[in-house]
């Protein structure tokens, strides 16, 4: 037995150094998971860390929201004036279209007005002329006619 002995202590010291490799290696896995695993923390701290710098205050919430109303207030304000305007220049061009309307009908009075203005003294000439043919028969002791006053009322009104 006295022979055995070393060997069964090698062999014990052998087995006792394969469980304490074993555990060292188990530890180590362990350690170096250990190791990735508190990096990620740091990660997830520094990245926490940002997002509570990029919190807004309660206060500027309440201003953008204010905003934004105001935004779609204004939006619906452009819109109607647009529409007032678009619906303007529909007027104007009315407006305009009858302006030239009331032109034209202003030129043609104006032109009507210059026929009869033209017709008026042709009129008075021929009217003058029978005045002063009277005069003449007058003068002279001549008497017309009734038909050779129709004759010279025509005449003066050919020319």
């Amino acid at each position: 037995m006295k022979a055995l002995l070393p060997w069964f202590i090698v062999v014990l010291a052998i087995a006792a150094a394969g469980v304490l490799y074993q555990g060292n290696h188990t530890k180590s896995v362990e350690l170096a998971k250990l190791q990735s695993s508190v990096q990620e923390l740091e990660a997830l701290r520094s990245e926490n860390e940002e997002l509570k710098n990029q919190i807004v205050p309660a206060e500027e919430l309440a201003r953008l929201r204010q905003d934004k109303l105001d935004l779609l207030r204004l939006r619906n304000e452009i819109r109607q004036v647009r529409d007032d305007k678009k619906q303007l220049a529909q007027q104007a061009q009315s407006a305009l279209s009858e302006a030239q309307r009331a032109q034209a009908q202003a030129h043609a009075a104006q032109v009507q007005v210059q026929s009869l203005s033209t017709n008026l003294e042709a009129v008075q000439a021929a009217t003058t002329a029978e005045q002063r043919l009277k005069a003449f028969a007058a003068r002279y002791g001549l008497t017309l006619t009734p038909e050779q006053a129709a004759l010279s009322t025509c005449i003066n009104h050919l020319r």
